[in-house]
C-alpha cells in the first residue's frame, strides 16, 4: 500500500463507545489529541484557529454512545488550579436545574439557556412517546434555524431526539459546536438528567445514550495543559 493508504490506516476514527461518562469522555479527549498529533505528522493542518482566536484541535464529526449513562456519571479531573471542567455534583446539578430543565432560573447575564427550548415542548414529547412508543418524531430543536442572526454565540447543541427502544428510553444529542475539554462531560450529565426525567414519567428504564458532535475541539492554551494529565 501507498503513503495515503497508510495515512487511512492509522488514522483515529471519530466513535468512542462505553459504559459511562467517565469511561468515555477521556477517549473522546484522546481520540481529538491524537487525530491532531496525526494531522501533523501527515504534513496536514492540525490546529484550526476559531472565530474568537483560539487556536484549537479540532475533530469533525465525533460520536459517543454510553451505554450505562447512570452509573458513574461525574469524571475525575486533575486537583490543579485553572481546571475548566466542572467536576462536583452540586456544580453538575445546578447545570441541569437552570440551563437544560429549567427548574430554577437561568443564570445572570446569560440571554438563553437550553430550558428554553426543551422545557415548554417537554410534556408534549412524553405524551406522545405514551401514546405511541415506536414513534421517530419526537426531536426537540434547539435555538431558531437563523439564529446567529440574534445571538453573538448560538446553541451549540441543535437537537434532542427521544426513542424507546428494546423497552428503554433511548436520547440522541446534536451538537453543531463542542468544546470537549471544558463543556462536554457537563452537557452530558444534563442531558442524561434530562434523560432520566423523562424515563421516570414513562415508566421505562434509561437506554443509550447517544452524542453526535460536529465540531469537537479542545483548546490548546487554555485546556491542553489538564488534558493531557487525563488522558495519560
Amino acid at each position: 500500500m501507498g503513503t495515503e493508504g497508510e495515512k487511512v490506516n492509522f488514522e483515529p476514527a471519530p466513535f468512542i463507545k462505553g459504559r459511562t461518562i467517565a469511561e468515555v469522555w477521556p477517549k473522546a479527549l484522546s481520540c481529538i489529541v491524537a487525530t491532531a498529533h496525526w494531522r501533523q505528522l501527515c504534513g496536514e493542518p492540525h490546529i484550526v484557529t476559531d472565530q474568537r482566536g483560539d487556536e484549537t484541535y479540532d475533530v469533525e464529526g465525533l460520536q459517543v454512545v454510553i451505554t450505562d449513562p447512570l452509573r458513574n456519571m461525574i469524571p475525575k479531573l486533575p486537583k490543579a488550579p485553572g481546571v475548566t471542567a466542572w467536576g462536583r455534583k452540586s456544580e453538575l446539578d445546578e447545570y441541569f436545574e437552570t440551563e437544560i430543565i429549567g427548574t430554577k432560573p437561568k443564570p445572570e447575564g446569560f440571554s438563553y439557556v437550553y430550558a428554553d427550548f426543551i422545557s415548554p415542548f417537554l410534556d408534549e414529547v412524553i405524551t406522545e412517546l405514551a401514546l405511541n412508543p415506536t414513534t421517530r418524531r419526537e426531536s426537540l430543536s434547539t435555538g431558531l434555524i437563523r439564529d446567529v442572526e440574534y445571538f453573538d454565540s448560538p446553541p451549540c447543541l441543535r437537537s434532542v431526539q427521544f426513542l424507546i427502544r428494546s423497552g428503554k428510553l433511548d436520547m440522541i444529542t446534536t451538537w453543531r459546536s463542542r468544546d470537549y475539554a471544558g463543556a462536554a462531560a457537563t452537557n452530558m450529565y444534563g442531558l442524561i438528567r434530562l434523560q432520566e426525567h423523562v424515563a421516570k414519567k414513562l415508566g421505562v428504564p434509561v437506554g443509550r445514550y447517544i452524542d453526535f458532535s460536529g465540531s469537537a475541539h479542545i483548546r490548546i492554551k487554555d485546556d491542553l495543559w489538564w488534558v493531557e494529565k487525563v488522558i495519560c
